[in-house]
């Protein structure tokens, strides 16, 4: 007995990613794939990461998504949710202003957020670091503290 599959497959400047689903066996909804692979592009530095698992899970969303022909669940909290990630991934990871940078760009989400009318950008600055919301106003706190005893 053949099982029939069903194979997305998305592409990016960095990234390439497939799913397969097997037909589903359960009614759990949304069903997720069997299968997911992430290849990074020819010439990328540094392979996978944390950061190209961000974008590779963007993109398992979306498919899931697809596959099970929903719209993307509440289509503008998703859109907040990716442009906080992706402002987020661009903050350095390291070097010597690390700290600085990195308190400076949080707030940076954080005020732009505000300035945008998001009614509770604290949450979504934790849905996107993936963290409780109590943390993401942990840090938000501690970066004030460190760039006012900074300046």
């Amino acid at each position: 007995m053949m099982i029939g599959t069903t194979r997305l497959e998305r592409r990016d400047p960095l990234l390439y990613v497939v799913a397969e689903w097997e037909e589903a066996e359960d009614s759990v909804s949304p069903v997720g794939p069997r299968r997911f692979a992430v290849e990074v592009a020819a010439g990328q530095p540094g392979g996978i990461g944390a950061d190209v698992l961000r974008r590779a899970e963007r993109h398992l969303d979306d498919m899931i998504g697809e596959f099970n022909e929903l719209p993307a669940v509440g289509g503008r909290g998703v859109m907040v949710r990716r442009y906080v990630e992706d402002r987020l991934a661009g903050l350095p990871a390291t070097g010597d202003d690390y700290h600085h940078h990195h308190h400076r760009g949080l707030l940076e989400i954080h005020a732009d957020l505000v300035a945008r009318g998001h009614e509770e950008p604290v949450n979504a600055l934790a849905t996107a670091m993936r963290v409780p919301e109590e943390v993401a106003q942990s840090c938000l706190q501690m970066a004030r503290r460190r760039l006012n005893l900074d300046a």
